[in-house]
């Protein structure tokens, strides 16, 4: 919000119509269960008061082949979340 806060109005001035913001997965959900959605909520406004549209650019999990888009706690290394691949591997094992 800080960093986008004195582009906004030179966003508009330029007559563009629309902004494409990046939302990210550990934004949203910083804890497992807690979601903080003042980002979003946040740009919406800010849009709307320059009469801008918004397209949100969701990066989830992935994002050009690496998964540092993910929560800390969904991450391998942490509470057992663990990838398909590994699971697969331990129900195929004799």
């Amino acid at each position: 919000m800080e960093y986008m806060r004195p582009l906004w109005s030179k966003i508009a001035a330029t007559n563009l119509n629309t902004v494409l913001a990046t939302v990210s997965w550990e934004l949203m959900e910083p804890e497992e269960g807690r979601f903080d959605f003042s980002l979003v909520d946040g740009l919406l406004q800010d849009a709307r008061r320059y009469n801008l549209r918004l397209i949100l650019l969701w990066f989830g999990s992935w994002k050009n082949g690496k998964s540092t888009y993910q929560p800390v706690w969904v991450r391998p290394t942490s509470s057992g979340f663990q990838s398909s691949r590994t699971k697969r591997a331990r129900v195929c094992r004799p």
